[in-house]
């Protein structure tokens, strides 16, 4: 199962360098096609998760407002901002 883990970890950074910019749409296409939950049973989602340093949050938040249409922020601000989630159960 770890070898899992490490290739799927390996394609998504392969998936993100090769890419300009990643939509949620992109992602969530990405971990569909990869059929993950094929060899990670039990998992209830994949997330993409990045750091927003200080200086760049006022700008992340006004792009993912327009790009969410949501009331989007991210509070405290010197914490990781996750998004792109797919879920793969209901709970």
């Amino acid at each position: 199962m770890l070898n899992a883990h490490v290739q799927f970890s390996r394609s998504c950074v392969s998936f993100f360098m090769a890419s300009d910019t990643v939509t949620k749409d992109d992602w969530k296409h990405f971990v569909e096609k990869s059929k993950i939950t094929e060899y990670l049973k039990g998992f209830q989602g994949i997330a993409y998760i990045m750091i927003v340093p200080n200086n760049q949050l006022e700008t992340h938040i006004q792009y993912f407002k327009k790009v969410l249409s949501t009331n989007y922020t991210v509070f405290p601000s010197n914490i990781y901002t996750c998004f792109y989630t797919n879920n793969f159960q209901s709970r």
